[in-house]
């Protein structure tokens, strides 16, 4: 027989909202709720980065269609998951010219590909001790010595980045309450690092015209978390096999040709100053949230995707934040959406 219980009455509280505040300390908390996944679409009709339309509610969704450029996101988009017969259709917004904010990036992690190894995470391009890059050179010189002798070859190591965002509306306002993390791999992530480097040099130069510094400066993720990254997605092919991926066709630059231009320029391609603290607070909230993530995937997949034991990986660049150990898990991913 069914247990039914009845709501206790608001009209019978005496206690204040202060009463209960001490529950915040991290001596009462387990974990955080997961951080929803955004990802590029390299098999898709219209090319872009994908949010599912389930994992809204997670990430405290509030924007609504008129909050975009026209034509800018696609609404209620289908998208085919898998292969044969092991497919799965998800709804969800298809970003084809999206504004972002990136709060923090992951070093370029590299990826056993085995399938006993299960994707696992072994280190990063930047290790001191650079066993995982010199595993990763060897893996890239036999290819291509495969490939000139028209032999197959099936790549042992891959690469992959996380980026810890927010998706921003035309008015340059966060349209989500709690972060997304982007996940990329193999050309796609090359082209997207490539491209944010070419930007953030750019808004450097137009922050260094804008103040009249006369010697330039440059400056680091605590900068570069309020700036605004306003790429166009498209199809196009890329690598020495000509893979199809979902490419960065252009993005937006500052202009800086005078003072004044390069203070239009950041008024466009940086947050609003009241919107500043949020993500300062963010960048220290989630700053192991590279490892937490990992923790997380393996979880849910039994194992794959997880960051092999020992290694620790923390974000790109410079904020001054205590580094908790890997333990409660934050963020999390869909297997279909890898």
């Amino acid at each position: 027989m069914p247990v039914t219980t009845a709501k206790s009455s608001a009209l019978t509280t005496t206690r204040s909202l202060d009463s209960f505040s001490i529950f915040q300390a991290k001596e009462f908390v387990a974990g955080f709720e997961d951080l929803v996944t955004l990802q590029p679409l390299n098999k898709a009709k219209v090319r872009g980065w994908f949010v599912k339309k389930l994992d809204l509610n997670s990430c405290g969704w509030t924007a609504t269609e008129d909050d975009f450029l026209k034509n800018s996101v696609i609404w209620n988009f289908q998208q085919t998951f898998g292969m044969p017969p092991n497919t799965k259709v998800e709804e969800g917004i298809n970003l084809i010219e999206p504004n972002i904010q990136i709060l923090l990036r992951s070093p370029l992690l590299i990826q056993e590909l085995s399938q006993e190894s299960r994707g696992q995470i072994i280190g990063t391009f930047e290790d001191e001790n650079q066993l995982a890059k010199a595993k990763f050179d060897e893996d890239k010189i036999k290819a291509e010595e495969m490939a000139a002798k028209g032999e197959p070859y099936k790549r042992k190591f891959g690469v992959r980045t996380l980026y810890l965002v927010n998706i921003l509306t035309k008015d340059n306002r966060a349209a989500h309450k709690i972060p997304m993390v982007l996940t990329i791999k193999g050309l796609n992530g090359t082209d997207l690092s490539e491209k944010l480097k070419m930007f953030e040099k750019e808004m450097s130069k137009c922050m260094n015209k804008a103040l009249e510094i006369e010697v330039p400066m440059v400056f680091n993720q605590k900068f570069y978390g309020t700036c605004i990254f306003r790429p166009i997605l498209a199809n196009e092919m890329r690598g020495s096999n000509n893979v199809e991926i979902c490419a960065i066709e252009s993005f937006e630059v500052p202009d800086y040709s005078s003072k004044e231009a390069a203070l239009k320029s950041l008024d466009c391609l940086c947050i609003p100053d009241e919107d500043r603290e949020l993500a300062w607070t963010n960048q220290k909230r989630y700053f192991n949230y590279i490892n937490r993530y990992s923790d997380q995937v393996a979880s849910k997949l039994n194992g794959r995707y997880g960051i092999k034991e020992g290694v620790q990986i923390l974000p790109q660049g410079s904020i001054d934040v205590e580094v908790l150990p890997p333990g409660n898990n934050i963020t999390g991913e869909d297997a279909s959406l890898l």
